[in-house]
């Protein structure tokens, strides 16, 4: 579990975290809702996400991310398997 939630993390530090998390060998749940993560750290979190198939919850509410950040962000949604 890694609950992020009320950080205020921006572009940038969601960039600054995508390394950490695609060095991660297991994450079930990723909390990231209500700060500032907009269509580019969108962009970030799904290249850190390609290989997370483990994922269950991914909590994006109450940012910036937009129907073009799902966009960025459609290529890792392949993986997950077990997205609840």
């Amino acid at each position: 579990i890694l609950d992020l939630s009320k950080n205020n993390i921006d572009d940038r530090g969601i960039e600054a975290l995508s390394d950490m998390i695609a060095l991660s060998t297991y994450i079930e749940i990723l909390n990231f809702s209500d700060n500032s993560i907009g269509s580019e750290g969108s962009s970030y979190l799904g290249s850190a996400l390609r290989d997370k198939s483990e994922l269950k919850i991914l909590n994006l509410n109450g940012n910036k991310i937009g129907s073009e950040g799902m966009k960025n962000m459609a290529d890792c949604f392949r993986v997950f398997r077990n997205l609840q």
